[in-house]
């Protein structure tokens, strides 16, 4: 695997993009630079794996405990919040990727 996954003007644009969108012209503050990181992961994970295999929801509910479903799509799988379980619980969900690239 010689060829990089994102060429140099692929990750410049990203930064550039990045900086305009949260106007940080000459400095990147620490949250810009997790949005930046998020954006740079996305493209890599696009480039190298494609679309997401699949989707780990997780339900965070009081005193710690969770509750969590793999699924094949990004739709919430727990229900409607307030009717079908607390409106206080968060539900995150998680891309999952096959990595797929081989090697040549």
């Amino acid at each position: 695997m010689t060829e990089p996954i994102l060429t140099r003007d692929q990750i410049l644009k990203i930064v550039r993009k990045t900086l305009k969108e949260n106007n940080d012209r000459d400095k990147l503050s620490s949250e810009s630079f997790v949005k930046l990181v998020a954006a740079l992961e996305e493209a890599w994970l696009d480039k190298v794996c494609g679309e997401p295999a699949g989707w780990l929801h997780v339900m965070h509910m009081e005193g710690g405990q969770t509750h969590t479903r793999l699924t094949e799509d990004a739709e919430d799988h727990f229900g409607v919040p307030g009717e079908d379980y607390s409106e206080e619980y968060m539900v995150t969900s998680a891309p999952l990727f096959a990595l797929t690239r081989s090697k040549p």
